[in-house]
């Protein structure tokens, strides 16, 4: 079954944006349909996100780390 669809198609949004949604974070991934989404969902059973920057932190990793390995590349990390 189709399900209505909770993002406007063409409108962009920043990563923090994703996160003042008034949806579920559940129904925010289905809108994306890939392995990645998968991951994240696994993920997300083994960790709090209690707030933006644990959400943010959690959730941005395993695509920075999906970047690196298609494009080969090494990721530098740092906190100030």
């Amino acid at each position: 079954m189709n399900r209505p669809r909770i993002l406007k198609t063409g409108q962009p949004l920043t990563f923090s944006q994703y996160f003042d949604l008034p949806f579920a974070l559940e129904d925010i991934l289905a809108e994306f349909d890939c392995r990645l989404v998968r991951q994240i969902n696994r993920n997300r059973k083994h960790i709090e996100l209690v707030n933006e920057s644990a959400r943010r932190e959690a959730l941005i990793a395993p695509i920075l780390f999906e970047v690196a390995d298609l494009t080969d590349s090494r990721i530098y990390s740092h906190f100030k």
